[in-house]
């Protein structure tokens, strides 16, 4: 869902929690981000998504597993 500041929130959620990664619009209307940090951050940083953003409608999260990238240092909203 777009339009509800729900990268923002991402964001959030993801920086108090020290992880790295992005977050983004797709042109289909999904949200789609890439995280890395503690087994146990990311653990809660997806509770956190799954819970959500107060106006956003969250129909389902999709978790994959990527290759983490050792020289990432920040959480960003991608354009």
């Amino acid at each position: 869902m777009q339009g509800v500041g729900y990268r923002y929130f991402v964001l959030q959620a993801a920086q108090k929690l020290h992880l790295t990664g992005w977050v983004r619009n797709c042109s289909n209307r999904d949200v789609e981000c890439e995280v890395q940090g503690s087994q146990e951050n990311v653990k809660q940083f997806l509770s956190q998504l799954e819970t959500g953003h107060t106006w956003a409608r969250i129909d389902k999260i999709i978790k994959e597993e990527c290759q983490q990238k050792s020289l990432e240092r920040s959480f960003e909203i991608e354009y």
